[in-house]
């Protein structure tokens, strides 16, 4: 299949910063070995390199207000994208995220041009309604990476809330429930938060009937135990 961007795509492995054996991720036979270990994602070294191993540390999620208790901190100056609130890569959200931010901002200057306070004081609040959910939401699903990572580095089964459960048991009926998919593709694209999604009309019920009897399955790979040993 084609991939990605005509035919171009990235192959990323993620590990906690301090998980010093997972540095090895630098050396392309380490990355090979460990792929080659994991039958749902081995096809992707089939294509060409168009570089050496990248090496990406410090992602961050990061929003910024520029409305402090109702004042704005300047007008004449609106902050998009990444400049007003960014999250790590590993979602894939930064572009689409800024674009909305840029329609974002049209919108309001269309209305507010001749008052740049209220511009300002608009601009903020549509920010805050609109585009701060799906940060927040980001920053809640790196914070549940992180958690599982160190769960399994430690040698435990990563233990899910109820609400993440009930997340899982969306994504994971997503090839065979059409409610299912419709909702996980909208939150995915960007064209809703969970939230969004939950407040719908049944879809909590029919979520949380998902989740009672979905039980999560591993995908098919390494343990910790076989990671390390590939990485050695």
């Amino acid at each position: 299949d084609a991939a990605a961007d005509n035919g171009t795509w990235s192959v990323t492995l993620y590990g906690l910063s301090d998980d010093k054996p997972l540095r090895r991720f630098r050396d392309p036979d380490v990355v090979k070995k460990v792929l080659d270990a994991c039958p749902l994602h081995a096809h992707w070294l089939d294509g060409e390199p168009l570089s050496e191993i990248q090496t990406m540390v410090g992602g961050v999620d990061r929003h910024r207000e520029f409305v402090i208790d109702g004042v704005p901190c300047a007008t004449g100056l609106l902050s998009v994208g990444d400049a007003s609130s960014c999250t790590n890569p590993s979602l894939g959200r930064g572009m689409t995220l800024g674009l909305m931010h840029v329609a974002l901002a049209r919108a309001c200057v269309a209305e507010h041009l001749d008052d740049p306070a209220a511009l300002a004081l608009a601009f903020h609040e549509r920010t805050e309604a609109e585009l701060r959910p799906y940060h927040d939401a980001t920053v809640a699903t790196d914070r549940r990476r992180v958690r599982d990572m160190m769960s399994y580095r430690d040698g435990l089964t990563p233990q899910p809330t109820p609400e993440e459960h009930v997340a899982d048991a969306l994504m994971g009926s997503a090839t065979r429930d059409q409610l299912a998919t419709r909702s996980f593709g909208d939150i995915y694209s960007c064209n809703a938060v969970p939230s969004e999604v939950m407040a719908r009309p049944g879809m909590l019920e029919h979520a949380l009937g998902l989740a009672k009897n979905f039980t999560a399955q591993p995908l098919p790979g390494p343990d910790r135990s076989e990671l390390l040993e590939l990485v050695s």
